[in-house]
């Protein structure tokens, strides 16, 4: 019933064929991989990584804005440790990959980005910045 990936059907030239959309969302050799990759991109596009990439800076002026303290980083090196834990931990997944298989890194990272972007909704909403920016850094690290 399921076929290895190294039994892809060839044609009579012997080179890869050609998928129509068709094919790709209702072939039987084709369909699970295509919804399984339509599903992924969804739920990775609705993890926050969006939120977070696009309004931190508005975030961390608010809560300074809120609490009233001037104390800790600035809204925009706030901004900037996020963009270096991004950094930093997309070269560190070459090596990390590696050890775990794709299902475990998949769920568990789920798993770990719902907590951290969870945790970080809480810090922000009572002002705490510099809770707000770890659980925000971790949460970049798991995505």
């Amino acid at each position: 019933m399921y076929r290895k990936l190294t039994e892809v059907p060839k044609d009579e030239e012997g080179d890869d064929r050609n998928v129509g959309l068709k094919e790709a969302f209702f072939g039987r050799d084709y369909w699970r991989a295509t919804w399984f990759g339509m599903f992924l991109a969804c739920a990775n596009i609705s993890t926050g990584i969006n939120v977070v990439n696009i309004y931190t800076l508005t975030i961390f002026q608010t809560i300074q804005k809120n609490s009233g303290s001037k104390d800790g980083l600035t809204p925009p090196q706030s901004v900037t440790m996020i963009g270096i834990a991004n950094f930093v931990t997309a070269i560190l997944s070459f090596w990390s990959s590696k050890p775990f298989k794709r299902r475990v890194q998949y769920i568990g990272g789920h798993f770990c980005m719902g907590i951290f972007l969870l945790l970080s909704g809480v810090f922000i909403s009572i002002n705490e910045s510099g809770l707000a920016l770890a659980s925000i850094c971790i949460f970049v690290s798991f995505y």
